[in-house]
């Protein structure tokens, strides 16, 4: 008789391709992750103000830069604010 010779391809056994059914739930458990979700703002996120020019240019100063208006109207609705908490505690 004639000697079997075994020669290895590569190619998993029996036991390898066939998993119960317990093998494959936990192998897809190990797959999922929780993310947790960013409570940050991101810079593209921030809510933005838009005024018209055309709405405010009467109560800007004309010579006022650009540049400065944003602190100019911060401050007028911060001193506005103030002293609508005085008109009410009066």
């Amino acid at each position: 008789m004639a000697k079997k010779t075994e020669v290895d391809l590569g190619l998993p056994s029996l036991d390898d391709l066939f998993s119960s059914q317990k093998t494959r739930d936990e192998a897809e458990l190990s797959k999922i992750q929780e993310i947790p979700l960013s409570e940050e703002e991101k810079p593209n996120q921030k809510e933005r103000i838009v005024l018209r020019s055309d709405r405010i240019k009467n109560l800007i100063p004309k010579n006022l830069p650009v540049s400065q208006r944003e602190e100019y109207i911060v401050t007028a609705l911060q001193f506005y604010s103030k002293s609508k908490i005085k008109d009410r505690e009066r």
